[in-house]
């Protein structure tokens, strides 16, 4: 965005108060900052001045959110490195695929209704960029990766597992295997069992740490 040089824009956009002109900033109401004003120089090179605007947040769960419709192959997330802590991971993988059969099983499990299935897909990466609950489980030379997140706005809790495999050139690749809501009765199963566990260490506003709790209360959803 370009701001022309002078005591103020002809289309007064910029224009501070007249009685405030001499301030040494004026408010900008399309800017979340204070700007600066050019103040006159002539021994300047340029006679314009850029502000570059940059956001200060991006929604990375909706630019990583899958489609059902796509063909190939889609990245949802990475795991972080706190839960790759809590897992107890040696490999370096942390990006998780999505394969297009995946999507199709995910699609046709007789127990989700379309609903169902369009709710994994909307949140899958929130339950891998930041789980409350995590399970590890080794099945011959198969590694098994249960994450599990809250879906506050939908209230319900949502169940993803992915499996670690070699590719082809050796290294070490995370894939979804599976994904669907789960219950209250369900997790709480998970939890006795030991099959999940309390995610320990994420970092939420503020500098504080996040602890999943062990039995959690007061949320009900719908599938087994």
């Amino acid at each position: 965005m370009e701001i022309p040089r002078g005591d103020g824009a002809e289309n007064g956009l910029f224009a501070a108060p007249t009685s405030n002109r001499p301030q040494p900033y004026r408010d900008n109401p399309l800017l979340l900052s204070r700007l600066p004003v050019r103040q006159t120089c002539t021994t300047c090179p340029s006679d314009h001045v850029t502000v570059r605007q940059t956001p200060r947040h991006l929604d990375y769960e909706a630019i990583l959110r899958p489609s059902r419709w796509a063909s190939g192959i889609q990245v949802i997330g990475a795991i972080p490195e706190y839960v790759v802590s809590n897992l107890g991971l040696s490999t370096p993988a942390r990006s998780v695929w999505l394969h297009e059969q995946t999507v199709s099983s995910i699609c046709d499990s007789r127990g989700l209704r379309p609903e169902d299935s369009e709710f994994v897909f909307e949140y899958m990466p929130a339950a891998v960029l930041r789980p409350m609950f995590f399970g590890l489980e080794e099945r011959g030379d198969a590694t098994r990766i249960s994450l599990v997140e809250l879906i506050r706005r939908e209230n319900r809790y949502l169940y993803i597992g992915a499996k670690l495999t070699k590719a082809r050139s050796g290294d070490d690749e995370l894939w979804v295997s599976t994904g669907y809501p789960i219950s209250d009765e369900t997790l709480r199963r998970y939890l006795r069992s030991g099959r999940l566990q309390g995610v320990v260490g994420r970092r939420l506003e503020g500098g504080k740490t996040r602890t999943a709790r062990r039995f959690p209360r007061g949320v009900a959803t719908q599938m087994p």
